[in-house]
Formats: structure tokens, sequence, C-alpha cells
């Protein structure tokens, strides 16, 4: 559904960076830094190809179509780590998986994984293409997950932004046609999702995603039917944009099984920057899915 608004409003309401201007210099360099040296001290595996037609050459032939799995230093406990499914964000057109190892920063010290979900974005792909990545990825972690030492009884999904999109999508899909149980995850997190696509279609974002009503309907996820029964958290900051406040209620309008949260006055950069801080409410919050 297009809200009733002039354009120029509708667009306002999806343009994070307009909104909070300087995230880039305030926030993304910091993430970049630290990510750079989590990555350091924390790989388990950097680069884990998940396209069947990539292998496992090197990392330059299939750019940001690749997870990265950081863990705690020694072995794996028995029975193997939790693990934290991050699949980023950038309106499916813009950061690189690189940029968000960060966010594994009290994950890593509370004993758990995180697997960053990269993947080739906007305008070479559509999201329809990108959605089907994202569960080829899934199936690729799934598979993976004893050599890594990874629990797969425990596998909490989340995304940011475009990440919270595709974390949905994977609510709606078939996952035992990919030899997977109904339910792969103990849970979800939708984190400032956008869910229903059809609103982006007359602004300027959409130039790059390239999406007609028809497709914009196809690729939200709650017109699907859900698949999952695990618990779905659509959270949101206190402080974003009117859309997104709007878009987080929709996954319990339209499924069952989903919880809907609004997290202080944090804006669409801060929240994620709280995923990567210790002790914050979402790392709470997400903890306590883990446990």
């Amino acid at each position: 559904m297009i809200p009733d608004l002039p354009l120029d409003e509708l667009a306002r309401r999806y343009d994070n960076s307009r909104a909070v201007p300087d995230w880039r210099t305030r926030l993304l360099q910091r993430w970049q830094a630290e990510s750079a040296a989590l990555r350091k001290t924390h790989a388990l595996a950097l680069g884990l190809a998940y396209d069947p037609a990539q292998g496992r050459e090197a990392e330059a032939q299939f750019g940001n179509a690749a997870i990265d799995v950081l863990a705690p230093r020694g072995e794996a406990p028995r029975g193997g780590w939790p693990c934290l499914i991050f699949i980023h964000g950038g309106y499916w057109q813009w950061t690189h998986r690189h940029d968000w190892s960060f966010v594994a920063r009290p994950w890593v010290g509370m004993g758990c994984a995180v697997a960053i979900v990269g993947y080739r974005q906007a305008p070479e792909v559509t999201v329809l293409e990108i959605a089907d990545a994202i569960e080829r990825a899934i199936v690729v972690l799934w598979a993976e997950a004893a050599a890594l030492g990874l629990d797969r009884a425990r596998f909490v999904l989340s995304g940011h932004s475009a990440g919270g999109h595709l974390a949905a999508w994977c609510q709606t899909v078939d996952w035992p046609s990919h030899r997977l149980p109904a339910d792969p995850f103990r849970a979800a997190v939708g984190l400032s999702g956008v869910y229903d696509l059809e609103p982006l279609v007359p602004i300027p974002l959409n130039a790059g995603l390239r999406l007609s009503h028809d497709s914009a309907l196809e690729a939200s996820p709650v017109y699907r039917p859900r698949t999952t029964t695990c618990p779905f958290h659509a959270v949101v900051g206190g402080g974003e944009l009117e859309e997104f406040l709007r878009e987080n209620t929709l996954p319990a309008v339209h499924w069952p099984h989903v919880v809907t949260e609004a997290i202080g006055n944090e804006d669409h950069f801060s929240i994620v920057d709280s995923l990567g801080r210790p002790g914050s409410v979402l790392v709470e919050l997400i903890a306590a899915l883990l446990a």
C-alpha cells in the first residue's frame, strides 16, 4: 500500500541519510575501524561463498556475496556456539558486509558466534534475486555448521533495514524444499525493516532498485504466507522516520507469532549501533532469544 502523501513527503519518510546526515562520518567510519579490528582477532571463516557457481575460490571472484563468521577465541564448546546470523542493510544497494563486523563485539564476548551475510546488490541484481541469494546463504550456513562449530539449534536470524526485509523474507520460505527443517531459526529479529516495498516504487530511491508495482508486491514479505513459527520480533528505533514506524507494525498485522517493539529514541543508525554495544537493550533482547 502506498500512503496517500505527496511524493516529496513520501520520499522524505524513507530518506534516512537526510534524517541523520552525519551518520557516515559519526558512525560508519568507526564501524569500519572496529570491524577491521574484530576480523583480525575473532575471524573463524572469512569470505565463505554460498553461490554454487562460485565454489571456494578467491573472494575477488564474488565480492560481497559471501559470509564472514566471527567467533570467540579457542575451541567451540560441546554442541557448538550459538550463532547470531546478521544480514546487513543499505537499501539492497549500498555498504559491504565488512562494514558490519562490529556487531559481533558483544556476542563473541558472551560466547556466541556471529555470521555476517553479504550479497550482490542492486542495480546489478533485483531485490527478488537478493532474497533468493539469502536463502542459499542460510542453506550453506546450515550445511557448514558442524565444521564451523556452530549449534544449529541456536540460530537466531537478524537483519537491519534492507536486512530486516530479508530476515522477514526468510520467514516465508519453504525450507524443507532446501532440505532444512521448516523452522531453522530459534527466533528472528527484523531491525528497522522494510516489509512492504510498494511505497518505494514512485520515489527516487527506486532508480537503482527498478521495482515495478508487481515486483514490489511480490518482494514484500508481509504479503506472503508465513511458513515459520519461531518468534519474530519487529524492532524499530522510537526516533525513526514515520514510514519506518509504520512499516514496523505490518508483520504483526499480517502474521502470527510477532512481537512489535520500539526502542527509546534511537534513530535508524543508532539502533544498529546498539547491536554492537554490550549491555544495550537490543543486545539483552537478542541474548534472551539465544539463551
